[in-house]
């Protein structure tokens, strides 16, 4: 694997960690909100989280191409 790729990788990991993560709270704080279940509400959060960002962040780092990259 190229350079270039594994810094796309690290790149792609990233945001989808963090797409992870901001569901995750935003998950727990509606489920503690509305269901009394942080816990339940953070997993689902977070693989909704994972599961937006991914299509987004793939089609921004892998598929767009410019001259500069």
């Amino acid at each position: 694997m190229r350079r270039a790729m594994r810094c796309r990788l690290r790149l792609f990991l990233w945001f989808v960690f963090g797409g992870s993560l901001i569901g995750l709270a935003y998950g727990s704080l509606l489920g503690r909100v509305f269901r009394g279940a942080a816990l339940i509400g953070g997993a689902v959060g977070a693989i909704d989280g994972a599961a937006i960002a991914c299509p987004i962040v793939t089609s921004e780092i892998f598929l767009l191409r410019t001259r500069y990259q």
